[in-house]
């Protein structure tokens, strides 16, 4: 089963509408307090832009479920823009990962229909969804490719991480919403809403579904809304 969950160039966000001071002012201080948190517990927190990189991180990871395409340039395309939130430990070997990719599209829910989260512009590959309705719409982070190294898991990185991998979204795109996907092992763990801080998650995949085989995937959805538990990180 399959789910849908529903630093930053400067350049690009000053071309924003007018996202608000304030927002941007709480954004910025929360990634900075994360930052000095992580400091503390002898981790170094690095923003990367190549996801090549975040590939060969995943390639030689322990413990995984294989390599999301959606960050995979090779397999899904070049991204408009993208980043990868890299956490290192003290002797610089990798920690934490966790990546996002912009979006921008009328219909989230076309948008995975149309296979463009795994498959390239120029060469789509549909999937059938179960999904109802239109989707959120206008500037999207798509979140995922977390990865916690198994040394350093139990200690709150795959709840805190997400939650950065959120606010850096917010603050470098301004985004409407932060989108993603959850197989379904995950969703009935719990870990779109107490990891990811999700509010709400939609069937997107009961059946066939190519990048893996068969199975269920949810699409969890975080809309515009509320900055305390990150479920609304889009205009104020």
């Amino acid at each position: 089963m399959y789910n849908s969950i529903q630093n930053a160039s400067d350049d690009f966000s000053n071309s924003l509408p007018d996202y608000g001071r304030l927002i941007r002012g709480v954004l910025r201080a929360y990634t900075d307090a994360v930052s000095g948190l992580l400091a503390r517990e002898g981790f170094r927190l690095e923003v990367e832009e190549d996801l090549r990189d975040w590939v060969r991180v995943m390639q030689a990871a322990p413990g995984t479920d294989g390599i999301n395409p959606t960050f995979d340039p090779e397999r899904s395309g070049e991204p408009e823009d993208a980043y990868w939130l890299h956490v290192r430990a003290a002797d610089g070997t990798t920690a934490a990962v966790m990546a996002g990719r912009y979006i921008e599209t009328a219909d989230y829910h076309q948008h995975v229909r149309q296979g463009l989260l795994w498959s390239p512009a120029s060469d789509p590959r549909p999937v059938e969804t179960v999904l109802q309705g239109p989707g959120p719409s206008g500037r999207l982070s798509h979140c995922g490719g977390l990865w916690v190294d198994p040394a350093y898991r139990g200690i709150g990185l795959s709840w805190l991480v997400p939650r950065l991998n959120h606010a850096v979204a917010a603050y470098r795109w301004g985004v409407d919403g932060i989108v993603g996907v959850v197989f379904d092992r995950l969703l009935a763990k719990g870990v779109p809403t107490a990891n990811y801080g999700v509010p709400d998650v939609r069937l997107c995949v009961d059946g066939w579904f190519w990048p893996t085989g068969p199975g269920r995937a949810d699409v969890p959805d975080l809309h515009p809304g509320r900055l305390p538990n990150q479920t609304n990180l889009g205009r104020p």
